[in-house]
């Protein structure tokens, strides 16, 4: 998996939509699931921005 250091809202790539602090995620680097997406790598499982 890939570690992210930062946690920024709306980086969790599900919708791509920005949140309060972070611009859009690729598709399917949300890291709920930690499964790759279609453009994205594994990324650790919480760092998806959406709990912080």
């Amino acid at each position: 998996m890939v570690l992210r250091s930062y946690r920024s809202a709306g980086q969790d790539g599900i919708d791509g939509v920005a949140g309060a602090t972070g611009p859009t995620g690729p598709a399917g680097q949300d890291g709920i699931d930690g499964v790759a997406g279609a453009t994205g790598p594994y990324r650790s499982t919480g760092q998806d921005g959406i709990d912080g």
